[in-house]
């Protein structure tokens, strides 16, 4: 249940918990935000992914309210926190607002509501969960550090896996930077058709 029904309701919010009647199926959608850990494979979002629907997310939603932040995207299986966290606190000494956001931390859409469109910098630890809702979500740097089967109930292979992870990169232009581990055997198989600059590490 939502604890904050009453509040969106009286904002004229139609607010529907507890399950997914179907008659929100009858609905046209302007936009549609999905919980990244909810499987497109359940079968109320498979109903709106068949009808052609975009589902994005909210960092995705969050982004396109703000033009003058700058991301850095980290994604991988394992070490993302670590590194993401570490990053925060590089920037924060920078400018005391720059933060590590996304899957840790305060969501994107919090920092948004809070910062408004100032020219701030943020490390971004990114899941492929989240990945597969972002559209035009574009960081200045991305990396990968890791791959290793995971998460295989949800994508229904490691190779749906490895390649939602490498889409870390795909809304990124020639003048941001890819870093790619090239102690990885496995990102090294999957990096395919950068957009960026490409800037290697071990």
């Amino acid at each position: 249940l939502i604890q904050e029904k009453e509040e969106l309701t009286e904002l004229g919010i139609k607010v529907y918990d507890g399950g997914h009647p179907d008659l929100l199926k009858e609905i046209k959608y302007d936009l549609i935000v999905k919980n990244p850990g909810i499987k497109y494979t359940v079968p109320f979002v498979d109903y709106f992914v068949k009808a052609g629907y975009d589902i994005k997310n909210e960092i995705e939603v969050a982004s396109t309210f703000v033009k003058n932040y700058n991301y850095a995207s980290i994604t991988g299986t394992n070490g993302k926190t670590t590194t993401t966290t570490l990053l925060g606190e590089f920037l924060k000494t920078k400018n005391s607002r720059n933060d590590a956001v996304g899957n840790i931390g305060k969501p994107l859409s919090t920092i948004v509501l809070e910062h408004g469109d100032e020219t701030l910098d943020f490390a971004v630890e990114i899941a492929a969960f989240q990945l597969l809702g972002c559209f035009e979500y574009h960081p200045c740097v991305s990396v990968c550090m890791n791959l290793s089967p995971d998460h295989v109930d949800y994508f229904g292979g490691v190779d749906a896996y490895y390649k939602a992870k490498m889409l870390v990169y795909k809304n990124q232009c020639g003048d941001d930077w890819f870093l790619q581990n090239i102690d990885d055997a496995l990102i090294n198989q999957y990096v395919k058709d950068v957009p960026c600059k490409v800037v290697t590490f071990s």
